[in-house]
């Protein structure tokens, strides 16, 4: 839990991995969290940082970007940033970080270049909506968070992402318990299979054995 802020400069490197299960989080320090509760984690043109399956939250505090990035040296992926009271993500010093699959949401604003002369690539983004990112005239329409210009977001995730890796869920069919007689015939009442990403793949279970 955060009260105002993360800095990472003078060689400094951070390192966040967590699992699409269980990501690390940057929150509130409060019981009931409202965006602008802390202000950002900022990676400074001198450090570097390689974030994956992080999620930020509440944060955007006196209007710095809650994921404030000066370094291009940084990643961050499969990350979550939403509930800022400024902007999910603010890149600054001509940075040029690597964004992949992340899905940016519920902020005051999305990514804000404030170098646009300079893209900084977020596409295949979740922005909250199907419509993708709002943007006054490459995408008047979206009704996701807002992108400045030099924010690349073409072509972006049309649904939110998923955790991968999470086993199907087997259901038996049937009662618990049987009483059979001998020499009649049992019917097998079957099993149902439900994955999170890939749906129902109860007509791809494969029976074997007598």
């Amino acid at each position: 839990s955060l009260q105002s802020n993360i800095d990472v400069s003078t060689g400094g490197n951070l390192v966040c991995t967590g699992l699409s299960n269980s990501q690390v989080l940057f929150n509130s320090f409060k019981a009931e969290p409202a965006a602008g509760d802390w202000s950002h984690v900022r990676i400074r043109s001198d450090a570097t940082a390689n974030l994956n399956y992080c999620n930020f939250q509440y944060g955007g505090q006196g209007g710095i970007g809650m994921l404030n990035i000066g370094a291009s040296d940084t990643t961050v992926t499969n990350c979550t940033l939403t509930n800022s009271s400024s902007d999910g993500i603010q890149t600054i010093d001509i940075a040029t970080p690597t964004l992949t699959g992340n899905s940016i949401f519920d902020n005051a604003f999305g990514i804000r270049n404030t170098t646009p002369a300079t893209d900084v690539d977020a596409r295949q983004t979740w922005w909250g909506d199907a419509s993708g990112p709002l943007h006054g005239t490459l995408n008047p329409e979206g009704l996701g968070n807002a992108v400045t210009d030099g924010v690349l977001f073409e072509p972006w995730a049309v649904q939110p992402f998923t955790s991968i890796g999470e086993a199907p869920v087997i259901t038996l069919l049937g009662n618990a318990s049987e009483t059979i007689e001998c020499g009649t015939t049992y019917t097998d009442p079957g099993a149902t299979a439900l994955d999170t990403e890939d749906g129902d793949l109860t007509e791809q279970i494969q029976r074997s054995g007598e």
